[in-house]
């Protein structure tokens, strides 16, 4: 009977929903001039790092994909998440980020029109 009580009291909270993120609380991430850092951690997303891993780890971040991608001049890849941030590669490389909700960007990106902004 004691194994059956700690089960059910070990699954429960498997079962909860996840806490929502207070007002205040520190961004998952927060992108800067190099690339996008990790509050909190050493850890980052630098510019020039493989597409593939960049993708995955912002997704894992994001915690969805991405929603749109779309290539722009001199070969430049944007993907696209839902809430705006775009990333943005050329032959495999991180090389930028841009924010549709205030315009912030850094890095190489596309602009509006398909050309390129750095």
């Amino acid at each position: 009977m004691r194994q059956a009580v700690l089960a059910l009291a070990l699954a429960l909270p498997a079962c909860a929903p996840a806490p929502v993120p207070e007002a205040g609380l520190q961004a998952a991430y927060a992108p800067d001039a190099e690339g996008i850092g990790l509050p909190g951690s050493p850890l980052r997303i630098d510019f020039g790092r493989s597409e593939a891993g960049v993708i995955a780890a912002f997704s894992r971040l994001e915690k969805r994909d991405p929603s749109a991608i779309r290539v722009c001049s001199g070969g430049i890849r944007a993907v696209t998440w839902r809430g705006g941030v775009t990333l943005y590669f050329r032959d495999g490389a991180f090389l930028g980020w841009s924010r549709s909700s205030d315009g912030a960007s850094a890095g190489l990106v596309c602009e509006a029109d398909g050309g390129l902004a750095a």
